[in-house]
């Protein structure tokens, strides 16, 4: 008994498709060899990471080219038998529902806008690697140059660590000049009982 591929698009085999050919079977088995290099290849280099921020472009270009063999694998499958291996679906998002029986409260939106002069740029970029440092110790210094490069992300980082409170009044390399606050509360659920 001739075992198949389990079905999950089907294709006529009258409509001038590929099905079955020796050509479709040949692509198949390079398609195949090429995803068994490629994860050898990725396993190999996510076995030998040990957690530095300098691995991560190494990490997602292998992981493109992982995807990108995967894509062939799921592609030349489908040629050779009329069905995709692996679900086509990117996530499960739109699965999820709310539960019933949570009660859905008014909303209440808080707008926080402040503007800061910066004082001393280098400075600021120091302070936010040694955030970035009091938050993850196991790394490195190296880890923080390579996260910690601009303001913005000095910022980031000083956030993180010391939360908002730390620009209160400010710091030597970053001087408060304005801010804004605006509250906003959705009336639309649940309605106000006037009486009370």
């Amino acid at each position: 008994m001739r075992r198949e591929c389990p079905i999950v698009a089907v294709v006529d085999q009258d409509d001038g498709v590929t099905q079955w050919t020796p050509a479709a079977r040949d692509r198949y088995a390079a398609a195949t060899a090429a995803l068994l290099e490629t994860l050898n290849a990725h396993t190999a280099l996510v076995a030998a990471r040990v957690g530095r921020q300098v691995e991560i472009p190494d990490y997602i270009d292998s992981a493109q080219r992982l995807q990108q063999a995967l894509d062939a694998l799921t592609e030349a499958e489908f040629d050779v038998c009329g069905s995709f291996p692996f679900s086509l679906r990117e996530d499960d998002e739109d699965d999820f529902e709310p539960e019933d029986d949570v009660a859905a409260g008014a909303i209440l939106t808080v707008e926080h806008r402040a503007d800061f002069e910066i004082l001393d740029e280098a400075a600021l970029v120091e302070a936010g690697r040694a955030a970035y440092l009091t938050s993850w110790p196991d790394d490195v210094e190296e880890d923080a140059r390579l996260t910690v490069s601009s303001p913005a992300q000095a910022v980031g980082q000083l956030i993180h660590t010391h939360g908002w409170q730390f620009f209160e009044n400010g710091t030597d390399a970053l001087a408060p000049r304005s801010s804004e606050t605006v509250i906003e509360q959705d009336p639309a659920e649940p309605e106000l009982d006037g009486n009370r």
